[in-house]
């Protein structure tokens, strides 16, 4: 097994979004790998907004 992922087109994608759900900023990567570390990395970053209560 090999630790360099294939190509993105024997991946079955040519790249990924993800949006925050938080603060609503869209990263986007072109492997697996950098998806996930974009993604983990947006996560410990971003601080949780506080809620709107209704009163």
């Amino acid at each position: 097994m090999t630790d360099t992922p294939p190509p993105a087109s024997q991946q079955g994608w040519d790249r990924a979004e993800f949006t925050c759900g938080r603060c609503f900023v869209t990263v986007t990567a072109t492997t697996e790998r950098e998806y996930i570390r974009l993604v983990a990395g947006h996560k410990a970053q971003c601080p949780p907004t506080a809620r709107a209560t209704a009163s």
